[in-house]
């Protein structure tokens, strides 16, 4: 199964050239394209109690999209909703996956709502990942642009711009210098990772987005 990425950096999309034999599942939605070759269903990836931990506690949508070329070969074209570049992964590992990043895998990819080292709610980011396993490509989604950091040691990144990471590294959700700067700076949860491992860092962050466009919102009164 071949792939291109078209418009990247900033309006990131994914062609999929498919021939027979092959499947890639997409996020409901992602489709933005698809020869008339290529077929389309709809499904619950691992039945409804893990279509629903996926869609609330990673982002996702409930039901997944699989495309497929029964007549030998078509291409299927995929997209975020946000302005971004879309990362593809060789999958051989592990990998946890924030909250609204997933787009696009091959059906050989296993895509769940369990990471281990982030629990509870109160965490902040462990509500909000999923873990990629298995073999193939994957397909991830970023808000603005990806920087790949190898850690060989210690590397601390805001929750809000980590887009995926090797689920070998050890990490923690911690707060910055304590309840106090954290308040005041303007700068929330950090996450610590340790070990040897890549971090994919996205450069735009959608909490702090959205907290930007929030006092521009339309007011309504009570005559409407």
């Amino acid at each position: 199964m071949d792939y291109e990425l078209i418009g990247t950096p900033d309006y990131g999309m994914v062609r999929v050239h498919l021939t027979r034999g092959d499947e890639v599942q997409a996020e409901t939605g992602a489709m933005v394209g698809m020869d008339s070759s290529v077929e389309m269903e709809t499904s619950m990836k691992g039945g409804f109690m893990e279509s629903a931990k996926r869609s609330v506690m990673g982002g996702e949508s409930f039901f997944l999209n699989t495309f497929t070329a029964p007549n030998g070969s078509g291409r299927v074209e995929l997209a975020s909703g946000l302005p971004g570049d879309v990362l593809h992964l060789e999958l051989g590992g592990p990998h946890g996956v924030t909250r609204g990043a997933f787009l696009a895998a091959d059906t050989s990819v296993n895509v769940d709502s369990q990471v281990s080292g982030f629990q509870g709610f109160f965490s902040g980011l462990g509500f909000g990942m999923l873990r990629a396993s298995g073999s193939g490509d994957l397909y991830l989604t970023s808000f603005g642009g990806i920087r790949e950091v190898d850690v060989d040691d210690e590397y601390v990144v805001d929750t809000g711009h980590i887009l995926a990471f090797e689920d070998r590294l050890d990490f923690n959700v911690e707060t910055v210098g304590g309840w106090k700067p954290t308040l005041l700076s303007g700068e929330g949860l950090v996450c610590r990772f340790r070990g040897e491992g890549t971090v994919y860092v996205q450069t735009r962050n959608t909490p702090s987005f959205a907290s930007w466009l929030h006092p521009f919102r339309p007011v309504q009164t009570d005559d409407e």
